[in-house]
């Protein structure tokens, strides 16, 4: 989960309201709870959070890109769409309920991600756009999707990097975690 330094501006009349995916979709590691199973702490459709007032700093601090961002519209909310959709400075991340594992291929959502991912090859600073359904990764590239299978979590100090290939037919890209034994100071998610 996400972790903000201060309270976010949510979207006018927005709200979580009887949604409560990312307690199933997300890793709280506090909890020690993994992704794709519902916190212990959580009531789906009975009033969510059991612990509200005491939860943990990643819960507490996390909100979905649905409700931080107005040009998302009703198709991206989390109990419309299955997904928890969460955007980083170099990452767009879904987290997608398992028991909806293709929900992310399906339209509008996966256009949507191709064309996300078509501009973050070419932004600065560059965007990967990742799938995870439980810790099974997949890498949204423009012309192609790289399952990188299941990984460790982030914790471990790993890479996810996408490097850029020059092709006889113009241009492609390849996906692979990078041990972090093996990171020097380069720029996270991005090889060389």
């Amino acid at each position: 989960m996400n972790d903000l330094s201060q309270e976010p501006k949510l979207v006018p009349g927005r709200s979580c309201g009887p949604c409560s995916l990312c307690c199933k979709v997300s890793r709280v590691g506090m909890l020690e709870k993994p992704a794709g199973k519902w916190c212990p702490h959580c009531a789906p459709g009975r009033g969510a959070c059991m612990i509200y007032e005491t939860r943990p700093s990643e819960c507490r601090n996390f909100h979905c890109s649905w409700l931080l961002s107005p040009e998302l519209g009703p198709d991206w909310r989390p109990l419309t769409c299955k997904m928890v959709l969460i955007r980083r400075p170099h990452q767009i991340l879904l987290l997608v309920d398992p028991g909806h594992p293709t929900a992310w291929r399906q339209d509008p959502y996966y256009n949507q991600l191709k064309e996300w991912s078509r501009a973050g090859v070419v932004a600065t600073p560059r965007q990967q756009v990742l799938v995870y359904i439980k810790d099974r990764v997949i890498v949204v590239l423009p012309n192609k999707e790289v399952d990188l299978g299941p990984i460790a979590h982030s914790d471990t100090g790993d890479y996810i990097m996408v490097r850029e290939l020059t092709v006889p037919n113009g241009k492609d890209w390849e996906a692979y975690v990078l041990p972090a034994k093996d990171v020097q100071s380069k720029q996270p998610g991005y090889g060389s």
